[in-house]
């Protein structure tokens, strides 16, 4: 009876250590990468760019060595520049269709004669959004 509690208080301890690696690892799968993430990556892969050709340079990898693994890094560089645009290019578009929708309503308020203006609801601007 003391073993079988010892046991499971051990596998409970070992459940504990562990589960916030696998935590992290459900998250980072459960969801993109946000700017701020992209960007210490991309200067992560940059800094290591400049460590391979330092090596390189050096005598400390060999050509075909050298060429794997620059093009390794490039590759990834790639995607995360492209993740980077991708994210910024989504918020710029929302944001210029709030400023377009907003300054149509500034337009047509300004149409309308001051007694006949009227405020909009926020349900009225989605429906015409969407």
């Amino acid at each position: 009876m003391i073993a079988l509690a010892c046991a499971l208080l051990a596998l409970g301890v070992v459940a504990f250590l562990i589960s916030p690696l696998l935590d992290g690892r459900r998250r980072q799968l459960g969801r993109s990468l946000d700017t701020e993430d992209l960007n210490k990556r991309k200067d992560f892969l940059y800094m290591a760019i400049r460590e391979l050709n330092i090596d390189y340079q050096m005598g400390k990898l060999n050509r075909e060595d050298y060429q794997k693994l620059q093009t390794e890094y490039m590759q990834e560089v790639s995607s995360v520049l492209d993740g980077i645009e991708r994210k910024a290019n989504g918020r710029e578009y929302v944001t210029a269709r709030i400023e377009n929708e907003v300054l149509e309503i500034r337009r047509r308020r300004a149409a309308l004669p001051s007694s006949a203006a009227r405020v909009e609801t926020p349900a009225a601007v989605e429906d015409r959004i969407a």
